[in-house]
């Protein structure tokens, strides 16, 4: 690959830092072009990859290794994101609220449509927003190549800079939205891709390498083998990505299986003159017709060529060819309007050959004929065709359902089929490419004049002037063009802008604690991402960096008491695995720096869909498993019943659907079968906000408001009965303002339909941006947040009345994690978080010690590993203050017991266990039976009973005696077979004399799997560790 000219940095901008987050393929190709021109560079992977990439990367020149996104969004001046485009949610709402003041951010996501949403969901106001995509592998040389730029929120001054920054690649850049930029990348590349993954599935299917027989050889069949194993060889989520997240590829995947259904169908039924007419109707719309033809005069591709590149050897007597794939994928294209050489400006060689492929068949008016005859008169390849047919309807519904594991495993297994002959492949395939290239450099001045008439015929299309395309000429550094296409001149200049100096220190700072009035929106989950939002600053004792005064995510700045997760992105620790020194809960002190799980579950990529370069994985397995059980059926407990008693009775037909049996704990009178009216049920027993965050316990007013003017309600979606709150803020309080968007969002993304939903998100109208702007530094205007929380009041209260919540979460089967998280963090913070000290009361060296698994990590055991339903039964051994026994309830909807002995963990849990009833009944959930025991669990009769029903035990026993792990040993001989046992601890003795083991009872009734979890899963330790799942035999 050509090296780029040294100190091309511009003056005014010697100072300006370049953030990468993803060192992937495209992270580390866009990290060595750019630190080759002079630029600096800091960037970071996930932190698993820290040593390994500052060793890798020790000896070059102006790139500096960073541990996480915190670091490197905090210290950059523009900040690309390099991830996998079903990962970008995810690592923009962990990394997006660190992002310097002022600065800019972008993405390489091959689909702009989740990345767009991620940037304007978790990043600041402040921040600007100009995304690319180099349409491109990591193994391609970058000059001449199109580079796309979407300048979606910017200044000229910031779009200048980036302009500038990326020069020195000697791309040609393209103009265009988001929205056109997904559909260019559909249109060219969602129909051909399913065409060649089906050729795959087919071939498989068939248990056929197509190259060693007499059917697939010649030019067209050359290209269409080398394409398909081409495919095949990159990682699975590579094509997943783009089809599965970008919308408009879903339509035309959907329709290239209808037009390969409806073709076949007509080949079987004989009915040529009807088939011919739709293929060649077909022909003229996608083609043009002999008079105005759209394709060039020199074709794509030369079948003679082409029969250089073949992976057999050719036979005498070839096998005539219906080509189904290629006559479907212009079927498709007619039947979606699609000419795919509008986007010739945005063409790579790998789309010319797909492109090129079709044209072949279609510009020979004899080729064409013959296939034609071939499919309706010669059954040869009929069975190919069959197959054919059933792989394009399994894409098909594979991408409608959204499914990445089924597309995985779909992908896999026939992957595994033609790996041994993907080096082979490989080979020709790259010899294929530069062939092409050196004919098309032959026609460069013919094509430009052609391509430069095109661009401006679709310039004076209204539709295509409203995309905004605009072709500049930006070939530094004697960049050549071998599609001869980039001729054109500016569509639009950008003045020279004046560059401020910033001088950006990366060591560590510590900031005083201050007030924030508001954060930004607190994160979607529809897709299973975790909250976020924007950070305020925060003291700190662990050693992160803050230089930016806005930029810290620490969980300070909530300053929630709970154990679990904070839920707006300025406090979850998702990003940081240890909870601050400062915050009351946290009774031991944790390591000077830790690593977030999310960033162990987050893997970065060179993002682009035509890389021909190996792929690091998107996203570890743990997260996989997280999106599946939220989009896929087959891991939804379908036996859940989600709506409250209490909200039932909103149904239309007032209440008089059938109940159940739900037996919610503080809704004690209710029978199984009852149905209860929401007119006649009771206030809930809560405790309100303004109990524990008020002006009367010292906080201070925020939003400018008067201290008659802070006290506020906020409607819940299950009960018409609302919750104080005052505006305030507090240390080590609950943040009013942050706590009611946070609310808000969640109701509206999880109880109401997108259209439902429109009033409450809107991103220029909505509630939530009225409350955002109301809230915003700038304005701090009290009476506006008050008039759009008494909108959204009554909004949701006649989504309440008229049954439309009710009816709408009747149909979920299971809750987001983190709401879960959230409504849990509302408990704790009432009830816990005040007396927190009583739990420091504890004797040392004794079995009453005190310590909590984090909801992460039991989210992981409960819901991922042992996939828990709401029909079994879940005990806690030594329970504490009941959080894992009420998340139990809430998240599974299980029958969940809980025995603690220490008293004051009784006497919390006890509180804990009544709010939240009380707060399932705000929420309209109906959660599983919560039981708490006192005392021993050795001893206590209710609890030996149910031990002897128990799906799951969990027995925290890592500062048991010995004693006590012996004891329970001999309780587990009590246990129904399969009973699954978690410990922090093994119960089996790993003794290496084989005389000790014959009296080792653990061994004889268990089977023990050890396991690790990452950093940040649990509360006594900064550090991973591990745990172990035991089933009994």
């Amino acid at each position: 690959m050509a090296t780029t000219k040294e100190n091309a940095v511009p003056p005014g901008m010697e100072n300006f830092t370049i953030g990468l987050i993803g060192m992937g393929d495209m992270g580390r190709l866009y990290a060595l072009r750019l630190a080759a021109a002079g630029w600096r560079i800091i960037a970071c992977d996930r932190q698993d990859k820290y040593e390994s990439l500052q060793d890798e990367f020790s000896g070059k020149k102006n790139i500096t290794i960073l541990r996480d996104g915190h670091l490197v969004s905090r210290a950059s001046d523009y900040i690309i994101y390099s991830v996998e485009a079903a990962a970008i949610g995810h690592v923009v709402k962990e990394y997006g609220p660190s992002t310097k003041q002022n600065a800019i951010v972008g993405g390489q996501t091959s689909c702009k449509d989740p990345e767009i949403k991620a940037f304007e969901a978790f990043l600041p106001s402040d921040v600007d927003i100009v995304s690319c995509h180099s349409l491109h592998g990591p193994g391609v040389d970058t000059r001449g190549q199109p580079l796309v730029l979407i300048k979606h929120r910017a200044s000229d001054e910031s779009f200048a800079k980036v302009e500038t920054v990326l020069r020195c690649l000697g791309s040609k850049h393209v103009y265009l939205t988001a929205a056109m930029h997904d559909r260019i990348t559909a249109d060219t590349q969602a129909v051909t891709h399913v065409a060649f993954l089906s050729m795959g599935k087919a071939w498989h299917a068939s248990q056929q390498f197509p190259w060693e027989g007499a059917r697939y050889v010649g030019g067209i069949e050359n290209v269409k083998i080398n394409l398909m194993l081409r495919i095949y060889a990159q990682k699975y989520h590579v094509y997943a990505g783009l089809a599965i997240t970008n919308p408009e590829a879903r339509r035309q995947i959907a329709q290239y299986a209808a037009s390969t259904t409806e073709l076949f169908k007509l080949m079987l039924e004989g009915k040529a003159d009807e088939l011919r007419r739709r293929v060649y109707a077909a022909k003229d719309k996608v083609f043009g017709t002999p008079e105005h033809p759209k394709w060039e005069e020199t074709p794509l591709l030369d079948d003679g060529l082409l029969d250089r590149f073949g992976l057999g050897e050719r036979p005498e007597h070839t096998l005539p060819n219906n080509h189904l794939s290629l006559l479907a994928m212009v079927d498709c294209w007619s039947a979606l309007g699609i000419v795919p050489y509008d986007h010739m400006l945005c063409s790579t060689p790998l789309f010319r050959l797909r492109l090129g492929v079709t044209e072949s068949l279609f510009r020979d008016t004899a080729k064409l004929d013959e296939a034609l005859r071939v499919a309706v008169d010669d059954n040869t390849f009929r069975s190919d065709d069959l197959e054919f047919t059933f792989a394009a309807r399994g894409w098909a519904e594979c991408v409608s359902l959204g499914h990445f594991e089924t597309w995985k495993e779909r992908f896999v297994v026939t992957q595994n089929f033609f790996k041994p002959r993907f080096a082979e492949a490989k080979e020709v395939g790259n010899a294929m490419v530069k062939a092409l290239l050196e004919t098309r450099d032959d026609d460069d001045d013919d094509d430009s004049k052609q391509q430069q008439r095109r661009v401006e015929s679709l310039c004076e299309s209204k539709a295509r002037t409203a995309a905004a395309i605009f072709c500049l000429e930006s070939q530094p550094n004697g960049g050549t063009d071998p599609m001869g296409i980039f001729n054109q001149k500016a569509g639009f200049k950008i003045a020279t802008p004046t560059v401020r100096k910033v001088l950006v220190p990366i060591e560590i700072a510590k900031l005083k604690p201050k007030p924030r009035d508001a954060s930004s929106a607190p994160p979607t989950f529809r897709s299973g991402s975790n909250a976020g939002g924007r950070a305020g600053t925060s003291s700190q004792t662990h050693t992160t960096s803050t230089v930016s005064p806005r930029a810290s995510v620490s969980s300070a700045n909530r300053k929630s008491q709970s154990p679990y997760p904070a839920s707006s992105a300025d406090e979850r620790q998702r990003g940081r695995g240890i909870r601050n020194g400062d915050r009351k809960r946290k009774l031991v002190s944790a390591s000077a720096h830790r690593s977030s799980p999310a960033s162990d579950r987050i893997d970065f990529d060179g993002d682009s869909d035509t890389g021909d370069e190996d792929w690091e994985a998107a996203l570890n397995a743990q997260e996989q498993r997280k999106r599946l059980r939220l989009r896929s059926n087959h891991s939804v407990d379908l036996d859940r019943r989600l709506v409250h008693p209490v909200l039932r009775g909103t149904l239309p037909g007032n209440g008089t659907k059938e109940d159940g049996g739900d037996k919610v704990c503080g809704d004690e009178g209710k029978g199984e079968g009852e149905k209860p009216q929401e007119q006649n049920a009771p206030e809930p027993d809560l405790i309100h906000a303004e109990s524990v965050a008020s002006v009367a316990l010292k906080c201070v007013p925020v939003l400018n408001a008067a201290v008659e003017d802070v006290l506020v309600e906020l409607q819940y979606p299950g009960s018409p009965h609302r919750e104080r709150y005052e505006l305030v803020w507090g240390k080590d309080k609950i943040d009013a303002v942050k706590d009611i968007k946070t609310i808000i969002r969640y109701i509206a993304e999880v109880y109401l339909t997108d259209e439902q939903a429109s009033p409450f998100l809107d991103p220029t109208t909505g509630i939530v941006r009225q409350l955002e702007r109301a809230s915003s530094d700038t304005v701090k205007d009290v009476n506006m947040f008050k008039a759009a929380l008494r909108d959204f009041n009554s909004r949701l209260l006649a989504l309440h009345s008229n049954g439309t919540l009710a009816t709408n979460l009747s149909l979920r089967h299971d809750l987001p994690s983190h709401l879960v998280a959230f409504i849990l963090d509302q408990v704790y913070d009432r009830t816990v978080a005040p007396k927190v000290e009583l739990l420091r009361k504890y004797e040392n060296g004794t079995d009453n010690v005190y310590g909590e698994l984090l909801h992460p990590f039991v989210t992981d055991i409960l819901v991922e590993r042992l996939k828990m339903t709401s029909g079994q039964v879940f005990v806690d051994l030594g329970s504490g203050v009941g959080n894992v026994v009420l998340q139990a309830a809430l998240e599974v909807g299980c029958e969940s017991w809980g025995c603690e002995m220490m008293e004051n963990a009784c006497n919390l849990a006890e509180e804990q266990k009544k709010e939240f009833a009380a707060r399932c009944r705000l929420w309209g959930i109906s959660p599983g039976e919560v039981h708490l025991e006192r005392g021993d669990f050795r001893s206590n009769a209710p609890v030996q009973r149910v031990l002897k029903r128990a799906d799951v035990v969990l027995v925290n026993n890592q500062a048991f005696t010995s004693q006590l792990n012996d004891d329970l040993v001999r309780m587990f001989l009590d246990f129904k077979p399969g009973c699954k046992i978690v410990s922090l601890k093994s119960f089996v003795h790993d003794h290496k004399s084989a005389s000790h083991n014959i009296n080792d009872v653990g061994s004889t009734i268990l089977d023990v799997e050890t396991l690790r979890y990452p950093e940040g899963y649990v509360s006594w330790t900064g550090a991973a560790g591990s745990f172990c799942i035991s089933t009994r035999k």
